[in-house]
């Protein structure tokens, strides 16, 4: 588990009581790290046999069985909530890094006047040769500029892991895209608790951050979706599937359950993908902080955003070309895609049905023992004359208690399939 697989054993060597269960929505089953079925199992080399898919399954029922349909329907309208409303009105540092300086400099050439604009010779020369002498300079002293001096501090003092052989864009773009996508996942919580929190994370945002992210809650991993079997649309099915598990979790655990700001918040990720590795680099900057000062969740920097912040600045620019070929298809799944309770596994009929039908047997028991007082009393009469009566009532009462073992045994084995299982395993069925 972890960035890309690259831990095993780290809550057994632990040995501390509790932590995995604290941390963990799902536990891990420890397993040694050259195991057959640590990737495939039971001989089956589809997505099926994957451990990560049966965790996927496991995950979505216990998501399903967790989701309150009374709180979703109490955050349909949120319009004056001042949580949200500060949410929407955030100007975050994505937003503002680059526009600031391009306006600031158009807004500059504007104001020059016609004599300031005219440049002599003289002037026209020096300024080409210092342009060309301080060419690479100036880039290095943009890049350094970005980072405030906090943020270079911490760059320098994490204990990077040593990392395989990382995958670009050209050698395994399969391999790269599933690590985008874990990417994703841990930005959307980010996002999600940035935006909730004004900038300023509280006491709940290392809870929020690990749970809305199924990678450091539920130890999630992309890369069986993404490889499914090299099809074409096997990348948006996975980015789909990504999209609609960060925007599913936020509708079951954190403040504000909305889809409407679920979205909004799946378009920040998305800006910040477009700003490229350095505004990546500071929101798991900013996420590694907030994980650091917990006493339950700070192994989530451990297994996921010091290997992530090694990889993006390790070869920054396959890392760059890998995320300008992926962010067109994730911003055409947030900006398209339909997400209602159907869509995402979450249809609120089917808690409402249980619900009628058990009054509805309610309603047919009270009924067959009034029918069944009348038919003792009708019976009580007729039995003296009618021996073969009594046979007869407890052949019927043993039919009934066969039917009734049937309709129990019966009780909730009828699943219908979810979006989110087509999407992972298209053509097969249960």
């Amino acid at each position: 588990y972890g960035f890309r697989r690259m831990f095993y054993g780290i809550f057994v060597d632990l040995q501390r009581d509790g932590l995995a269960r604290e941390m963990l929505e799902l536990p891990w089953e420890e397993e040694a790290p050259n195991d057959a079925s640590h990737v495939v199992s039971d001989g089956d080399d589809s997505e099926r046999g994957n451990m990560f898919w049966r965790r996927r399954q496991l995950r979505w029922r216990q998501e399903k069985a967790k989701f309150d349909k009374d709180r979703w329907l109490q955050d349909l309208d949120i319009e004056e909530d001042y949580v949200y409303q500060c949410a929407l009105a955030m100007e975050c540092h994505w937003q503002c890094g680059s526009q600031s300086t391009t306006a600031a400099a158009a807004a500059a050439a504007v104001a020059k006047t016609p004599e300031e604009q005219s440049h002599s010779v003289e002037s026209i020369t020096a300024d080409i040769e210092s342009l060309s002498m301080n060419a690479s300079e100036s880039m290095d002293t943009t890049r350094e500029s970005y980072f405030s001096e906090d943020e270079r501090l911490q760059l320098h003092s994490i204990p990077y892991p040593l990392l395989p052989q990382t995958p670009t864009d050209q050698d395994n773009p399969s391999e790269a895209e599933a690590l985008l996508l874990g990417l994703w996942d841990i930005l959307f919580a980010y996002v999600y608790d940035h935006l909730t929190t004004d900038g300023e994370s509280t006491v709940e945002s290392a809870w929020t951050v690990t749970t809305l992210s199924s990678l450091f809650s539920c130890l999630e991993d992309y890369a069986d979706v993404v490889a499914l079997d090299g099809r074409t649309e096997a990348d948006r099915s996975a980015t789909s599937l990504a999209v609609s598990s960060s925007i599913r979790r936020s509708l079951i655990y954190p403040y504000l359950r909305n889809i409407s700001f679920a979205t909004h918040c799946a378009k920040q990720v998305t800006a910040i993908f477009q700003q490229g590795p350095r505004c990546i680099i500071r929101c798991l900057l900013q996420t590694r902080k907030v994980l650091e000062q917990s006493e339950l969740y700070y192994l989530g920097n451990k297994l996921f955003v010091d290997p992530y912040l090694a990889w993006l600045q390790k070869d920054i620019n396959h890392v760059q070309m890998a995320i300008q070929r992926w962010t067109p298809k994730v911003e055409q799944v947030v900006a398209t895609e339909r997400r209602t309770l159907e869509d995402l596994d979450l249809n609120v009929s089917d808690s409402s049905s249980d619900e009628e039908s058990d009054d509805s047997d309610v309603e047919s028991d009270s009924d067959s023992e009034t029918d069944s007082e009348d038919d003792e009393d009708h019976d009580h009469d007729a039995s003296a004359n009618s021996p073969r009566r009594v046979g007869e009532e407890k052949s019927g009462s043993g039919r009934n208690q066969v039917s009734s073992a049937l309709l129990d045994h019966n009780i909730g084995t009828s699943t219908t399939p979810g979006l989110l299982q087509s999407i992972t395993s298209p053509g097969t069925t249960d």
